[in-house]
């Protein structure tokens, strides 16, 4: 067992590079690797640090080892990174992937390219779109955006997902609605998660998707609404497993699913576009090929799942996207 820090610079992150973190897993002569998607420098180099004693060593099944972890792991990005570590190495010991195990095609992951906080998105949309024409994208919402901002968004195709994460006021919400009424509003209300799902309940705007509220398949459980969909994101939930658990459990309730990332830059990414193809390959996935250096063109969705590969993802230098 390996595991080890860096500082990944790639576009929109800033100075310095993403703080990163990867556990590699070793047995019977095949790799598996995982990411922590913690934030900063320092909570990375705490996981690297406290991975040899969460990993139990020996010959064990995936549930064996996974129990011995959330019994040992507090951290749910930790969790995360050692489950995705296990289950790649597991499936390359196997030879096979994901594909091969439920029995369904790898379909091209359609994605959008996100967008943090702006003073003019639209300005930004029309630069990403001189690249990549006709590309969708979600952007993260200033509550104090004026109905300028709103009306020239309006205008534009394709604002797919406006995230409000957890910002929103009635104000807000009832301005994007009129102004972008196709567009999903995901996490629109500010408060704890009780007050903002009966906040939700009272005044369902639009289509709504869930994100943070939703942790574990449990979370869907006594919702006071239905949301139109969930982003599901592996890293948030502690565990890949967990994800799937919550996939079936919104396919249960006919809710729609879509894969959301955490700024990974390594194997997480791969891993996540691999769930986004299994499950909601057409859908508003938020796992876009990183910009690696500095100045580099947009991709342009879709996703192409490279093949053959084995494992539960695939190298980041395999991925592709289609023109």
């Amino acid at each position: 067992m390996t595991a080890w820090t860096a500082a990944v610079p790639v576009e929109g992150w800033g100075p310095g590079g993403r703080p990163a973190a990867f556990l590699r897993l070793e047995g019977d002569g095949c790799i598996g690797t995982g990411e922590s998607v913690a934030w900063t420098a320092e909570e990375q180099a705490l996981f690297a640090e406290r991975c040899p004693a969460l990993v139990p060593r020996g010959r064990h099944t995936v549930r064996k080892l996974t129990d011995a972890v959330y019994s040992a792991a507090g951290a749910v990005y930790d969790r995360a990174a050692i489950e995705a570590a296990a289950l790649d190495l597991a499936l390359r010991q196997a030879g096979t992937n994901a594909f091969a195990l439920a029995g369904l095609p790898a379909r091209p992951v359609r994605y959008l390219h996100s967008f943090g906080v702006l003073p003019d998105p639209a300005a930004a949309i029309r630069r990403l779109r001189s690249a990549a024409p006709g590309a969708c994208v979600k952007l993260d919402v200033d509550p104090e955006w004026p109905d300028d901002v709103f009306a020239e968004l309006s205008a534009l195709e394709g604002v797919t997902v406006l995230d409000f994460k957890g910002r929103g006021t009635p104000d807000v919400v009832e301005r994007a609605q009129a102004w972008l009424p196709e567009a999903l509003l995901e996490d629109p209300y500010q408060g704890t998660r009780d007050e903002a799902l009966s906040t939700l309940a009272k005044h369902l705007p639009g289509r709504v998707t869930l994100d943070a509220p939703i942790r574990a398949a449990a979370d869907l459980e006594n919702l006071p609404f239905t949301p139109y969909a969930v982003n599901v994101k592996p890293a948030r939930m502690g565990s890949f497993l967990e994800a799937l658990r919550t996939i079936a459990a919104c396919g249960e309730l006919r809710i729609a699913t879509y894969v959301g990332g955490m700024f990974e830059v390594g194997p997480g990414r791969a891993q996540s576009q691999v769930l986004a193809s299994l499950f909601s390959a057409e859908a508003w996935n938020d796992v876009a090929p990183l910009a690696v250096a500095p100045g580099e063109p947009p991709s342009s969705s879709p996703l192409e799942i490279p093949f053959p590969f084995t494992g539960l993802g695939f190298p980041p230098a395999q991925t592709r996207a289609s023109s």
